[in-house]
């Protein structure tokens, strides 16, 4: 479930690394139960295999979950204050902002420029702005 829930390959990577270890700790173990005569450094590869590996796995989850719910956190945030009062406008006036600048690099690395025909349409505005900024991206 924690992994369907995250959407991050990250929780199954380290779940499945994790399993694989462990098991093959458990085999070990299996393997010297009944051995009176284990040495301290087989015996210690049991724990590092089962134990310290589970502990590791459990600190990895922990960071990329709690990761996952900061980045949560921010978009709901960056929600609200879109949905507060004044927020559309701030996001439309960041939205120009970056186009304008796009535009100026446009301009300075070229000679051709494509400007909407109608400013005021923001639907049309914000369309061309993410184009154009994926084309900086692209060349940059």
């Amino acid at each position: 479930q924690m992994m369907v829930d995250v959407s991050d390959m990250r929780v199954m990577q380290v779940l499945s690394d994790a399993t694989n270890v462990i098991a093959e700790g458990e085999v070990l173990q299996l393997m010297n139960m009944h051995d009176a005569s284990i040495d301290e450094a087989a015996y210690l590869r049991v724990i590092r295999s089962k134990t310290a590996k589970l502990f590791e796995a459990s600190a990895r989850l922990a960071a990329i979950l709690a990761k996952a719910d900061a980045n949560a956190e921010a978009i709901r945030k960056i929600a609200m204050a879109i949905e507060s009062q004044g927020g559309l406008q701030a996001v439309n006036l960041k939205v120009a902002e970056q186009y304008i600048a796009a535009l100026g690099n446009i301009a300075k690395t070229g000679n051709t420029i494509v400007v909407p025909q109608n400013l005021t349409d923001i639907a049309s505005l914000v369309t061309t702005a993410t184009s154009v900024l994926k084309s900086q991206k692209a060349i940059a």
